[in-house]
């Protein structure tokens, strides 16, 4: 009787795990029926009517990706200490020069904060995992 319920345990925890993971992983999913829903509700007859739509789809999709990815590593690493590793490309540090310019690895800036927001987007855009 004791194994039974170390199984049923064991069984319960593996489910409430799958379950996280099935709700973190329709979230982009999510956003795409709430486009849709929005654009029926706005009329399918309007073609302008699914241009807020689409919109949110491309912006629900992109801010919504990475982190969907990240938090599936999170829950795998958590849960079967299998670490997965991002993929995605390593910025290079941010370095002053003589001059008093920044280089981020891609341009030069007069700033730090420029430098950095500037390879923050060159960095995110140009990667091939995205």
């Amino acid at each position: 009787m004791r194994q039974l319920g170390s199984w049923l345990a064991r069984v319960g925890v593996g489910f409430v795990r799958a379950c996280v993971v099935t709700v973190v992983s329709f979230l982009v999913p999510a956003v795409w029926a709430a486009a849709v829903a929005l654009g029926i509700r706005w009329g399918a007859g309007n073609p302008w009517s699914w241009v807020a739509p689409f919109v949110l789809v491309c912006v629900g999709t992109l801010a919504l990706s990475r982190p969907v990815c990240r938090m599936v590593r999170l829950l795998v690493a958590r849960w079967t200490a299998t670490v997965i590793p991002a993929g995605y490309r390593q910025a290079p540090p941010v370095t002053q020069l003589s001059t008093g310019f920044w280089w981020n690895g891609f341009s030069y800036e007069r700033t730090s904060r420029d430098a950095l927001l500037d390879q923050r987007w060159r960095v995110r855009w140009k990667d091939p995992a995205n």
